[in-house]
């Protein structure tokens, strides 16, 4: 396994905005896999972590909420694991997706 360079310090809230029930799902599942990134005084649990970012993406999510998710995906993929394309993919999307959302 790779060692982790860092992983972005991305925070999710419920209290900002009124979501829907899948979105607060989704929001709870990122925030489950953050912690599962962050232990303290643990050792990382990656596979968890992962599981929760894939079942957040499974849901149909504010574009916003999926770009976020997408990129801590990539990201875990890119520094924990050697699935280079799966994690480089994730990424693209995110980065499309964003593009798509982008004020002009």
């Amino acid at each position: 396994m790779l060692q982790s360079t860092s992983t972005p310090q991305v925070s999710m809230h419920l209290s900002e905005v009124e979501y829907d029930e899948p979105t607060k799902i989704a929001i709870h599942l990122f925030n489950c896999a953050k912690r599962f990134l962050n232990p303290h005084g643990g050792s990382l649990q990656i596979l968890p972590a992962i599981k929760c970012l894939y079942m957040a993406l499974s849901m149909v999510l504010a574009p916003q909420i999926e770009v976020e998710l997408r990129l801590l995906l990539g990201n875990v993929l890119l520094d924990h694991t050697q699935n280079f394309n799966d994690a480089l993919e994730q990424i693209r999307k995110a980065h499309q997706l964003a593009e798509s959302v982008r004020p002009i």
